[in-house]
């Protein structure tokens, strides 16, 4: 399917000349898997208008490409409209995200069931989160029709599983269960969504072999690891949306499974919320408000956008309880405003020359 040039505006036209000739392919893959490993440590949206550029010689290329090569380019073209889906959904532009991830669906038109499956949980994933925020907003039907599409995706996603290699197989089911704990009426559906998380930790260990990465396109498929794994259990521990349904000690206890440090900065911004809330629930406020505070600082250094929302909810949270007064709150509620009004307190802001 030929793809529009919507995402390519910020170009002008001469510039659609110059980008004309054929996109070197193993450059542009090495420069995907380059952002991608930069973005899992930190942050690469300050990279996004070189990510852009090979992103329109790839569309180019595909619309007009006739040769057997044009598999290959219309995968690597639906991974770089993943990443970027990824890297808009953190910043939380909803409504981007799935857009891209729409595009990349559209590319792959069911001709390649591995990258299909990733492209419909990192949807899922981002319908999801803007679900989260829709409640936050008191939005309740457009939460739950977010939470609906949400479901619907990684439900998708699960139907391709005798096409899977195991680790997106894994990562796939993982995520699903996940999904669905969001929405749960009732300890049973719970006790199925966590049966699902059960299935997923048995291909934990599954090795990745070459054959799998060969039936899956490219390496930079669903990634399916201990980190991710216990981040996922731990989320569908904590974010049912029926308070008495939430397990925060058992999801202390899968936390306590992650690898003392991790080498991405949004992983560990992700365990420490998810520490922090679960002593919310416990009623431990200062650690809760302690833990809040170092995702906070992670979060603000990956400008993780999504991360702060999640903080800021817990801020909230605790600022309605008897918690209100404490030194952490205090400084927790300081650091959200710097981070939502950095304008506000750069260095020399507001100051005036002194002509005395």
């Amino acid at each position: 399917m030929d793809i529009d040039r919507h995402d390519t505006d910020a170009f002008k036209d001469e510039e659609w000349e110059r980008l004309e000739e054929e996109p070197d392919e193993d450059a542009c893959r090495q420069k995907l898997l380059l952002y991608q490993r930069k973005h899992f440590v930190d942050t690469a949206v300050f990279d996004v208008k070189v990510l852009r550029e090979s992103l329109v010689q790839l569309t180019q290329h595909v619309n007009f490409d006739r040769s057997p090569s044009r598999p290959r380019m219309e995968r690597l073209l639906a991974s770089y409209l993943e990443f970027m889906g990824n890297m808009a959904r953190d910043h939380q532009r909803f409504a981007r995200a799935i857009h891209y991830f729409d595009k990349g669906l559209n590319v792959t038109a069911h001709n390649h069931q591995a990258l299909e499956a990733t492209l419909l949980v990192r949807r899922g994933g981002a319908w999801n989160s803007w679900a989260r925020v829709a409640l936050l907003r008191g939005e309740q039907d457009k939460a739950q029709s977010y939470f609906a599409s949400s479901i619907r995706d990684h439900d998708a996603a699960c139907a391709l599983d005798r096409w899977l290699p195991p680790h997106v197989k894994g990562a796939a089911i993982a995520a699903q269960a996940a999904a669905h704990a969001c929405t749960v009426n009732d300890q049973s559906e719970l006790d199925d969504a966590l049966r699902w998380m059960d299935q997923a930790e048995q291909l934990l260990d599954a090795p990745i072999s070459e054959e799998s990465i060969y039936r899956g396109g490219n390496s930079y498929l669903l990634s399916f690891d201990k980190e991710r794994f216990y981040l996922n259990k731990a989320a569908a521990l904590l974010d049912c949306v029926i308070k008495d349904l939430r397990a925060p000690s058992r999801a202390l206890d899968a936390l306590a499974q992650l690898p003392a440090e991790s080498l991405s900065r949004r992983i560990q911004t992700a365990s420490l919320l998810l520490q922090a809330r679960a002593h919310f629930e416990l009623n431990d406020y200062p650690l809760s408000a302690t833990l809040a505070g170092q995702a906070l600082a992670l979060a603000r250094q990956t400008r993780d956008d999504s991360h702060i929302i999640g903080i800021d909810a817990l801020c909230r949270e605790l600022s309605a309880t008897r918690a209100n007064k404490l030194l952490e709150v205090a400084r927790l509620k300081v650091g959200i405003l710097e981070a939502n009004n950095p304008e506000f307190f750069a260095a020399g802001y507001g100051d005036e020359d002194d002509d005395d």
